[in-house]
């Protein structure tokens, strides 16, 4: 029982919503701190061995340059990896810079909101406040300690989370007023509310604009493998083709080479690795982050 004598499944409570919105980005790193402490484990436990394989990709972009590099893929130049290195920091920074400062924002504000329900003696409040600090602290470390050029996919999922329950809360308001004819909270409560939603719009508009892989300077590449998380999410890479294909017909060479995770000579030399009793563990090992 939480809010008094109203159980968690009562959405319809104005104070039951404002607990999920701390209670499940906290649940989430929870289950992000399992995960990664399961790597972790000894590999001769065999449910550490499974979930080592499950969750491993089983040909990434680099791996598949590397095998391809036998079959006249060019190597890099001291200039292009200089070119590459400058590259990935400029791209390091413009995804780190604007998700650590307005992580830092929301830290700031929700310290200040912990401390002000801590001095009135609203205990709860002030408890989902201080969950809703430390699902942001780690929004705001995470790239400091870890960056990528690519999308962090842990602050995604807690991003959409924040999205989730904030426009719970948000929209509760509403369903409050017309459902139950009870007044709108005050005017600086909603102003804060929209303006806390924006930023996490913002920060998943930037998460979704960041590319899914990342592809060396210089490398034989595909549409898909340049593509941002958004457009491999809706397929936009192919947009292009699709759109060219309308106007008339398609040569050959208006498609564009397969990517060098797709080629059949790198996908041979890793599956021929692959351990397994049967022909389907092998296929369900070398799928299985796919089919996740």
């Amino acid at each position: 029982m939480v809010c008094g004598q109203h159980k968690l499944s009562e959405l319809k409570v104005s104070c039951v919503r404002y607990v999920w919105r701390g209670l499940l980005p906290a649940m989430f790193l929870l289950v992000l701190g399992a995960l990664y402490l399961m790597p972790s484990l000894p590999s001769k436990f065999k449910l550490t061995r499974r979930f080592k394989r499950t969750f491993t990709p089983f040909l990434t972009l680099d791996d598949a340059q590397l095998l391809l590099k036998g079959s006249g893929v060019p190597n890099s130049t001291p200039a292009s990896r200089e070119a590459e290195a400058r590259k990935k920091r400029l791209a390091t920074l413009r995804l780190t810079l604007p998700i650590s400062t307005l992580s830092l924002m929301e830290i700031l504000t929700w310290t200040i909101l912990f401390a002000y329900y801590l001095s009135i003696g609203q205990f709860l409040t002030a408890w989902i406040s201080s969950l809703l600090v430390i699902s942001w602290t780690y929004t705001f470390l995470r790239p400091l300690i870890y960056s990528t050029v690519t999308v962090p996919i842990d602050i995604l999922a807690l991003l959409c989370i924040h999205l989730v329950t904030g426009s719970l809360g948000f929209l509760g308001h509403a369903y409050d007023k017309y459902g139950y004819n009870r007044p709108w909270p005050n005017a600086w409560v909603i102003t804060g509310e929209i303006i806390d939603l924006l930023v996490i719009i913002f920060l998943i508009v930037i998460n979704l604009n960041t590319p899914a892989e990342t592809v060396p300077e210089g490398s034989v590449a595909s549409p898909e493998d340049l593509a941002t998380v958004w457009g491999w999410m809706t397929f936009g890479f192919i947009n292009p083709l699709v759109a060219k294909g309308a106007l008339g017909p398609l040569n050959e060479q208006d498609v564009p080479e397969v990517s060098p995770h797709h080629k059949a000579s790198p996908l041979l030399q890793r599956f021929s690795k692959v351990k397994g009793k049967t022909l389907l563990r092998r296929i369900w090992v070398t799928n299985s982050l796919d089919l996740l």
